[in-house]
């Protein structure tokens, strides 16, 4: 996110993003070592939300661009304005989507 940009985020966001950090080490796992193979998802029944920001590098879009081919039922939604790290530094725009998705399919989780 470039030199010095984490410490001119506000605490909240700092916050955020440090408590993710704990995360990575499953995620280098699932990204490199993950051997269930692109086509199985496609055995996935489920609406997934697949959420991605315009400004988003080029190797995370390529993953969206693959996922969205091949989830059955996928929306993808891209947010303006939003990087790599939108779920932390504009938790917003991206939770009211989340929040969205969740209520359109709501009775599909069993929530009646």
């Amino acid at each position: 996110m470039g030199d010095g940009s984490f410490s001119t985020k506000p605490e909240a966001q700092r916050l955020a993003i440090e408590d993710a950090i704990v995360h990575v080490q499953g995620w280098l796992h699932a990204l490199l070592k993950e051997p269930t193979p692109l086509v199985a998802l496609r055995a996935l029944k489920m609406p997934v939300l697949l959420m991605q920001g315009r400004e988003t590098p080029d190797s995370a879009r390529a993953v969206t661009a693959l996922l969205a081919q091949t989830l059955s039922q996928v929306r993808v939604l891209s947010f303006d304005g939003l990087g790599h790290m939108g779920p932390m530094t504009h938790p917003a725009p991206v939770n009211a989507a989340i929040d969205a998705f969740l209520m359109q399919n709501h009775s599909l989780a069993g929530g009646g």
